[in-house]
């Protein structure tokens, strides 16, 4: 009986042991890719602007409205298999600067804001979604949000706040009105030396693995062209996934 019990003891023992040993042992990390969305603010007034959508990756491509070629660069980007959404001009703080044809401003009334989102939305049909083109004085103002984001709901489109200020209340106000929205993280070209543009990159590569995602917005300059011809091939080795601006919006 003793040495059954004995071998009992000593079976258990072994049994602990490799229990504890498989809880300190190190768990494999996961591999899933962060993922990134860069969206290509201002397109429309140059037929040049059209060069972005040869890059085979799946970029967001934000036309402006009434621009002069912003409806057939729409289409464009379309059949190349892009996302496209809405560029729309919000009323900015600063009143000297020049306001683009269509721009929301604080003086709207809802009817009147509802009347220029259908416009704007009728020049890009395809579009699936919004963001703020300048804005900070607009998206700052929860009234006028209110009514953006009322048809939005409505019409089933997300938003995207390009988060021109610190006091934007876009975002808030989407969630409350259960509009699929996220934030830009990432300014690319804000400043377009070279190296600050890639250290704006590697911020971008940082808050993705970090968070698990990060949107970054870029505008169709040559030296926004020339950086992610660079960096896009790049993201595979870093663990690193380019995915359409819908795909990160909750």
């Amino acid at each position: 009986m003793r040495s059954v019990m004995r071998l009992f003891g000593a079976t258990m023992l072994l049994f602990s042991s490799a229990s504890a040993a498989a809880l300190e042992a190190p768990q494999p990390q996961s591999t899933r890719p962060a993922q990134i969305a860069i969206i290509i603010d201002d397109v429309g007034y140059s037929a040049r602007d059209g060069r972005f959508f040869a890059l085979p990756y799946p970029l967001t491509i934000a036309v402006l409205p009434d621009s002069p070629f912003g409806a057939g660069l729409a289409e464009d980007a379309a059949a190349l298999g892009k996302e496209v959404m809405v560029h729309l001009p919000m009323q900015a703080n600063d009143d000297l600067m020049p306001k683009e044809q269509g721009t929301l401003q604080i003086t709207m009334s809802a009817d009147e804001i509802t009347a220029q989102l259908d416009h704007a939305l009728s020049q890009v049909p395809m579009a699936v979604g919004l963001n703020n083109h300048m804005g900070s004085l607009a998206t700052s103002d929860i009234e006028v949000m209110t009514a953006v984001m009322d048809e939005l709901k409505r019409r089933q489109l997300f938003f995207i706040d390009s988060r021109t200020t610190v006091e934007t209340v876009a975002e808030t106000t989407a969630r409350a009105y259960a509009v699929p929205t996220e934030r830009r993280h990432v300014f690319l070209d804000h400043e377009r030396e070279a190296a600050a543009m890639q250290s704006a990159w590697q911020r971008l590569i940082a808050t993705a693995h970090k968070n698990g995602f990060a949107i970054a917005i870029g505008h169709p300059h040559e030296a926004t062209l020339q950086l992610l011809e660079t960096n896009l091939p790049l993201l595979e080795a870093a663990n690193i996934e380019v995915v359409f601006a819908s795909k990160l919006v909750r």
